[in-house]
């Protein structure tokens, strides 16, 4: 013989947090879910990173990357000059699309 075991009904408080949980988003700051506040706090870290003297000086930070002396040649730095700015124009570009559902209100 095997006991069948019925299964107990859902009690209301079940049913209710499987209803709000599952629509909520898990980390919400600011009105903003995950990966928003991951690509703000990200994106501005990138660009403070790549308009610091360090990241722009070329034989600075060829220096400090490869533990070498190294002298920059004008190709360098200005290959050095369009990395950084355009590594911060992508990130200012992601914060911007982050914070875009605070700033349209139709979004």
């Amino acid at each position: 013989l095997i006991a069948r075991s019925t299964p107990h009904p859902p009690t209301k408080q079940a049913a209710n947090l499987g209803e709000t949980e599952s629509s909520r988003a898990m980390i919400n700051a600011f009105g903003l879910g995950a990966l928003n506040i991951y690509w703000i706090v990200g994106g501005m870290i990138f660009v403070l990173l790549n308009v610091t003297p360090l990241s722009l000086d070329c034989s600075a930070s060829m220096e400090s990357f490869f533990s070498l002396p190294h002298e920059c040649t004008s190709l360098e730095f200005w290959l050095n000059y369009m990395w950084c700015f355009a590594i911060a124009g992508w990130s200012g570009t992601c914060v911007v699309l982050a914070l875009l559902p605070k700033l349209v209100k139709d979004y």
